[in-house]
């Protein structure tokens, strides 16, 4: 009996390493010949994989018609977004936490407004392919040089006043001058920014997202973000995302036309408000002090 339970025991021993032999040869061999499977390479994975984790759940448990698994499934559009987020030269500004912050916003087609224009640009873009997304920017140069690599990217023109070294003044100017209130803005108002139109002016935007990491124009981006969050129909919800808190000008003005108290949620330096339109004259209601 000892002899016969040993045999049994060598046998299924040696299935195992049978079967993890096999398997591993057939996951050298998909590597090999179709390293395309997952559209990413190993520097993308690292820097936003708690974005897939979110992002990419599979959907399908049984084999495909080849006999192969996938485990991540991505859009071409978005996989082709993905690497050159992964690959573009300018700095990440944006952490893998604060970055999954963002995408949970996305798991809809909504009509998003972007002010600024970075490297997540694209990425953004093709995370909303059945909505409307909508970039300002301010700087011509940099609208005309992404019209050649993106096309289809929609980018509008702003243009402003607001110089950071006039931060607090201007933030006082703002709150002694009714044009600059929630029913604003007007010319009058010295945050008001320039060439917006009615194309942004008169929609219900979903989500509004301040993404500057060069801060030219983030006090009158986040200004607007708090009028336009307002301007919509009555009781209606818009998310505001504010990246790059960490810096002074960003929380105050933040502070000042989002409110803490529609503060929702935050990652590193990015803060997602949720802001109701209520038709109100004031942008918080909580006492200032």
């Amino acid at each position: 009996m000892l002899s016969q339970n040993k045999t049994i025991f060598t046998l299924l021993l040696l299935l195992f390493f049978t079967l993890s032999a096999l398997s591993l040869l057939r996951l050298l061999r998909i590597s090999s010949i179709r390293p395309s499977r997952t559209h990413l390479t190993a520097p993308v994975q690292t820097h936003i994989g708690p974005l897939l984790t979110h992002q990419s759940k599979p959907t399908q448990t049984h084999p495909e018609p080849t006999g192969e698994r996938c485990c991540i499934k991505l859009a071409p559009a978005l996989a082709q977004s993905l690497a050159h987020f992964a690959t573009a030269p300018t700095p990440r500004h944006v952490s893998p936490k604060e970055l999954a912050l963002i995408s949970r916003l996305f798991s809809t087609p909504k009509r998003v407004l972007i002010f600024g224009h970075t490297p997540l640009s694209p990425f953004f873009q093709s995370l909303n392919h059945m909505g409307k997304t909508l970039f300002i920017e301010p700087n011509q140069t940099l609208i005309e040089e992404t019209h050649r690599a993106h096309p289809k990217l929609v980018l509008r023109k702003s243009s402003h006043w607001a110089r950071r070294d006039q931060a607090f003044e201007l933030l006082k100017r703002a709150r002694a001058e009714p044009s600059c209130g929630p029913r604003g803005p007007s010319r009058a108002c010295p945050l008001a920014m320039g060439g917006l139109g009615n194309e942004v002016r008169k929609r219900d935007w979903d989500l509004v997202v301040v993404d500057d990491p060069r801060g030219e124009s983030s006090m009158a981006a986040i200004y607007e973000a708090g009028v336009i969050a307002r301007k919509g129909r009555v009781g209606k919800w818009t998310d505001v995302i504010v990246c790059g808190v960490d810096r002074r000008v960003e929380m105050w003005y933040s502070r000042e036309f989002l409110c803490e108290e529609n503060l929702v949620g935050s990652k590193g330096n990015t803060w997602h408000f949720r802001i109701r339109s209520s038709g109100s004259h004031t942008f918080c209601s909580a006492e200032r002090h």
